[in-house]
């Protein structure tokens, strides 16, 4: 009889060490996560900035060439911003505060939306060097571009469906 009662402050003392660690696990994950998805964010802007410029070239009277190029890279700044904001949302998101048990699902949650967002990146960039030089490269680059933001996007939203079902949530920065 006391070598059981003696176990059982060993074992609820193994579960509370458990759980912080996957506490801890989830606070690094997620913050990762957040940098994966803001990579692929610009990874698309970029693409669809290079898309722009090759229609600029393509397109634009001899004189307008430089003023189409401006007007690339002021969308292409508006694009990268938007990236920053989503990821400053996202790192909100990622602020600890819910029970252990949600923070466990989040580290998951987390986990998916890396490697999700890793395939986008790898994605885009094949998809970019498969196109070809000529009068075919702008299309296709804008299809690259296009395409990476659809994934990344896919995967912030996948990410937001699996984190609000949690539970749990820090700050109830999932609650809508």
């Amino acid at each position: 009889m006391r070598g059981a009662s003696h176990q059982r402050p060993s074992v609820i003392a193994v579960m509370v060490v458990t759980l912080a660690l996957a506490a801890a696990a989830a606070a690094q994950e997620c913050p990762s996560a957040c940098g994966l998805q803001k990579r692929a964010c610009v990874q698309g802007a970029r693409a669809t900035k290079l898309g722009c410029k090759m229609d600029c070239r393509a397109n634009a009277p001899h004189r307008g060439v430089g003023a189409c190029m401006r007007a690339c890279m002021t969308s292409f700044r508006s694009d990268k911003d938007a990236c920053g904001s989503d990821h400053a949302g996202c790192m909100t998101e990622c602020r600890p505060g819910g029970p252990p048990a949600g923070a466990m699902c989040r580290m998951m949650c987390g986990h998916d939306f890396a490697t999700c967002t890793q395939a986008a990146i790898a994605d885009a960039r094949t998809c970019m060097h498969g196109c070809p030089n000529g009068r075919e490269r702008r299309p296709c680059v804008d299809d690259c571009g296009s395409t990476a933001r659809d994934a990344a996007a896919a995967c912030a939203d996948t990410f937001d469906e699996c984190t609000s079902a949690c539970g749990g949530s820090p700050s109830g920065a999932f609650l809508n």
